[in-house]
């Protein structure tokens, strides 16, 4: 696998701004010129700049979409429109983003257990782990936070009281990352994968991983289907795209696209966004 960057967009994500994030931008590339900043379609590759009557050309994209002058001229305010091309405006609302794992910055309280270690699971990291997870204790989430599989590789951070049963009281503080679904488990549970008994009383919450590059790994690949994990980022990727084609999320913590035009040939361009809103751009290769 290669992987070629163009553009990453980064934002703050420490504890204490997180909830408070701009996520004005979700489904779009933030662009900044002397104009101020602005959202332009994903499918522009790029936003604002030199050149950039022409970036959403081969997506079909009105030559004005990408422009920076012409998205601030539009009065198009993306606190009101939530979609691009818009203006990001600084006055605009800041709600924390939403998906079927809950909201960064909401506490859960549930049961921690135990099923033995191991770092296979649905979210199919098995002994290929990012390394930005170490010393951290891999974890099941319960299904309807689980979901989709969007919350695999998140980050919790939590306390456990002592309260509860059995011979193994959870550790009174945690850090771990989701790598796969409790079947059984209630909303707000952790199964924790250590050696251990009993069932104790826990609260956590979703965190933002300390991240590492971002890289894409793939069990499957040929020049009409692609089957693709994103890993690395901060927060869980909600959507990808490659060569301007929507992939599908599956349960197993990839992506599925099917190419429905001409055989692809060495790298693609693939464009992610994560649930806070990063979209990152990438030429990759399989």
């Amino acid at each position: 696998m290669s992987v070629d960057k163009e553009h990453k967009q980064l934002q703050n994500l420490s504890d204490e701004n997180f909830s408070a994030q701009r996520d004005t931008c979700t489904n779009g590339i933030e662009g900044i010129d002397g104009n101020g900043v602005v959202c332009c379609p994903l499918g522009c590759g790029r936003c604002a700049g030199e050149g950039c009557t022409a970036f959403g050309s081969e997506n079909g994209l009105a030559a004005d979409s990408c422009c920076g002058n012409a998205i601030k001229a539009s009065g198009r305010l993306c606190s009101e429109t939530g979609s691009a091309p818009c203006i990001i405006d600084e006055e605009g609302p800041s709600p924390t983003p939403s998906f079927s794992g809950g909201q960064y910055g909401e506490e859960y309280s549930g049961e921690g257990t135990y099923y033995g270690h191991t770092t296979a699971g649905m979210c199919s990291f098995f002994d290929d782990v990012p390394e930005m997870y170490d010393g951290m204790i891999p974890v099941a989430l319960n299904a309807e936070q689980y979901g989709d599989s969007l919350m695999c590789g998140a980050c919790v951070e939590g306390t456990a009281s002592g309260s509860g049963s059995g011979n193994n009281p959870i550790p009174s503080t945690f850090k771990a990352f989701i790598t796969d679904k409790c079947p059984e488990c209630q909303k707000g549970d952790l199964d924790f994968s250590m050696s251990g008994d009993g069932r104790w009383d826990i609260e956590w919450k979703f965190v933002a991983c300390p991240g590492e590059e971002t890289s894409f790994v793939s069990p499957s690949a040929n020049p009409y289907y692609w089957k693709v994990q994103p890993r690395g980022t901060t927060t869980p990727v909600v959507s990808l795209t490659v060569d301007g084609q929507s992939a599908m999320r599956t349960t197993d913590n990839h992506f599925e696209v099917h190419n429905d035009g001409a055989a692809w040939s060495g790298a693609q361009t693939v464009v992610t966004t994560t649930v806070s809103g990063v979209t990152e751009i990438a030429e990759v290769s399989f």
